[in-house]
């Protein structure tokens, strides 16, 4: 089941995108076929009572979720969403990672900008953000005392940024301005910098 948090974030996030088309969701409804009107005619239901009367009364399903999440895809004119740009959780950084694993991910954003790289601990937690210029700076100063390409991230003295925003997965990547994680409800699924 889908928690009430990530259901009425994928509502927002289509009537959103909806008011910037000059729609409302029940203008929306009524150029539907009937199937996937009424669908949304219980979502937008549903939606109302959560905020008027009880959130905890209704548990929306993945299923309801996964229905707004694809409308607002198609609405949204193409526009790549955050989470067909980010950089996965089982890709990404973690504390256990190495100076080599993350030099290599530094080349490939690019070795002179300043792209932040998110860094994770074993649970999926943030353990904080760098960017690529501290990362190499470190290295080149000798903050730390014989670093290998082997040393691990956990090891080395610099200092992480815990400051992360987190966007929904259905955030336009033109509307990101900062590193962010990418979410589905409460769940990290990634990071975009």
């Amino acid at each position: 089941m889908a928690s009430a948090k990530e259901f009425m974030n994928s509502y927002v996030a289509l009537e959103r995108v909806l008011k910037e088309k000059g729609k409302s969701v029940a203008d929306f409804e009524n150029i539907l076929k009937e199937k996937e009107a009424g669908k949304l005619k219980i979502c937008r239901v549903m939606r109302n009572f959560m905020v008027h009367e009880d959130s905890a009364f209704l548990q929306p399903s993945d299923k309801q979720v996964e229905f707004v999440n694809n409308l607002t895809y198609k609405l949204s004119d193409g526009e790549k969403p955050a989470f067909k740009a980010m950089m996965p959780l089982s890709k990404a950084l973690t504390l256990e990672s190495t100076i080599g694993d993350a030099l290599t991910l530094c080349k490939k954003k690019s070795p002179l900008s300043s792209e932040k790289i998110v860094v994770f601990d074993k649970k999926g937690n943030v353990a904080g953000v760098f960017d690529s210029r501290t990362l190499v700076s470190a290295i080149l100063t000798g903050k730390t005392v014989g670093i290998k390409s082997s040393t691990l991230l956990k090891n080395i003295e610099i200092n992480l940024d815990k400051n992360v925003s987190k966007i929904c997965k259905l955030t336009p990547v033109s509307e990101i301005k900062d590193v962010s994680l990418v979410t589905d409800g409460e769940k990290i699924l990634g990071y975009i910098s």
